[in-house]
């Protein structure tokens, strides 16, 4: 895998000493690799490496990590996507900081140095339709099998519907999902992660996120070039499974990592919860217990005729604190 970046002093181990990095100018870079470091970097110098043997092999041909990112990388990418951007295989990249996270409907995502905030774009050759549920999937299950593995099982993430990864109660990441369709077939994905390594943000806690964490809550030591490749290797893992088997089996993966399954929940308007506060402008459209997962995604809940495909959810138990403190 070959890094471009404008830190290379920030990437300790990451390029083995023995080949090192150099500083070939822009204009060594292919014309998609030039659009890419124009639009994600702040204008800094360019090096470039080839990452360590511990790197994901074959999968990732390149990956961007800038020290600062001016806007959302996530959008970046979307908006490159929606153009004639030819380029060969996926593309990852990484933002050391920045500024204009965010994730769902454009919720806030605080940065913070030592935290991991990536963005990936994929270019299917052959995706129908019929897959986009299997790619909302993905990155969720991704990086708690990432998370899992780090800790060597100590620490146990779960999914809460729909794409919010918690130990233990407490938020530790979250992930966004956009596809590009054209004629029944997916042409582009973006996937955005943020996962809480070194440091928890300070958040307002919410009935939807009434507890926020890191890794380092648990005292899992890890670098975050280590977190990165350990990510990646999990997206590529399951992005194979997708393409080569369908999304019955990543749905089998996020079924049993789900939260929700047996836990009575409040849903609410997906608009909800977009400012920082602690309990919804209003009654939530629905509660009741979670009964079924089904593989739309849609959940089953007791005493609920018709099956919740969207919305905004929280635990019962954090709706009824908040009402005890109010």
């Amino acid at each position: 895998m070959r890094i471009l970046t404008d830190c290379p002093e920030r990437l300790p181990g990451l390029v083995p000493e023995r080949s090192g990095w150099s500083c070939p100018g822009i204009s060594s870079l292919c014309g998609a690799e030039q659009v890419l470091w124009h639009a994600l970097s702040s204008g800094g110098t360019l090096w470039t490496g080839t990452a360590a043997e511990s790197a994901p092999p074959g999968f990732w041909p390149r990956a961007f990590i800038l020290a600062e990112a001016p806007e959302s990388q996530f959008d970046v990418l979307q908006e490159l996507a929606r153009g004639d951007l030819k380029l060969t295989g996926p593309v990852a990249c990484l933002a050391l900081h920045g500024r204009n996270f965010h994730g769902q409907r454009g919720r806030s995502w605080s940065s913070a140095p030592g935290n991991l905030h990536l963005s990936v774009l994929f270019s299917p050759a052959d995706f129908s339709v019929r897959r986009s549920l299997g790619l909302t999937m993905l990155p969720a299950v991704a990086v708690a099998e990432a998370v899992w593995r780090l800790s060597g099982g100590r620490l146990k993430p779960g999914i809460k519907w729909v794409n919010d990864i918690l130990v233990e109660g407490r938020k530790i990441a979250g992930v966004i999902t956009a596809t590009q369709v054209l004629r029944e077939k997916i042409t582009r994905v973006t996937l955005g992660i943020g996962l809480n390594v070194a440091h928890t943000p300070e958040v307002s806690p919410t009935v939807f996120v009434p507890s926020v964490g890191s890794l380092h809550t648990w005292d899992l030591d890890v670098a975050l070039v280590d977190v990165f490749l350990a990510v990646l290797e999990q997206l590529g893992k399951f992005y194979a499974v997708l393409e080569h088997v369908g999304a019955d089996e990543i749905f089998g993966a996020y079924k049993e990592l789900s939260l929700v399954i047996g836990r009575e929940v409040c849903i609410w308007e997906e608009s909800e919860g977009v400012r920082d506060q602690n309990t919804p402008s209003s009654g939530p459209l629905v509660r009741g217990v979670v009964r079924e997962l089904a593989p739309d995604l849609s959940l089953r809940l007791e005493g609920v005729a018709e099956p919740v495909s969207r919305g905004r959810l929280a635990f019962a138990e954090s709706v009824d604190a908040s009402h005890v403190r109010g």
